[in-house]
């Protein structure tokens, strides 16, 4: 009596994560394509201006849909005057941050209305999301498992997909 028992266990222990594995597997999109261009950098590996390395974190940022929802650019002059030493001729050593957790010398790159703009100053509509702020939604659901759940609310996986619900 116990073999069988345990055959039957064994054997819809294996149906359960097979089917595990199905709703695991999602398909991987390609990250967005990023705004605007990539400065060039000087010779120090530093950008030659604050517009600069705020643009290098606008194109980092705007390159991963982590980024785009969690950076907010700061760019800082990594050149400090030091008593006693001469100055040098490369006074613009411009790094960008996304915070300014390094301390008060990190400015904030660009300044804009929350409501309709995101963090790089782009306007907003909420009505016609682009794509990059809809791969961003953390509420957006995976393909798979809208479509592992569809037989469950009565949904095409079509309009769970979506997001539509």
């Amino acid at each position: 009596m116990a073999r069988p028992l345990v055959a039957i266990l064994m054997a819809s222990g294996l149906v359960a994560a097979a089917q595990a594995t199905k709703v695991r597997r999602v398909s991987q999109q390609p990250p967005p394509t990023p705004e605007g261009a990539q400065p060039d950098k000087a010779s120090d590996g530093a950008y030659h201006s604050k517009a600069d390395a705020c643009g290098a974190c606008r194109f980092a940022a705007t390159g991963s849909c982590a980024m785009y929802k969690t950076c907010l650019c700061y760019a800082t002059n990594t050149h400090f005057d030091i008593g006693g030493v001469p100055e040098p001729k490369d006074v613009d050593n411009w790094r960008w941050a996304c915070g300014n957790e390094g301390g008060s010398k990190y400015e904030l790159c660009f300044k804009v209305n929350e409501l309709y703009q995101d963090a790089f100053g782009d306007k907003l509509d909420p009505n016609n999301p682009n794509a990059r702020e809809w791969l961003a939604r953390p509420w957006r659901p995976r393909p798979a498992v809208a479509t592992s759940l569809a037989w469950q609310t009565g949904k095409t996986a079509s309009s769970s997909a979506a997001g539509f619900e």
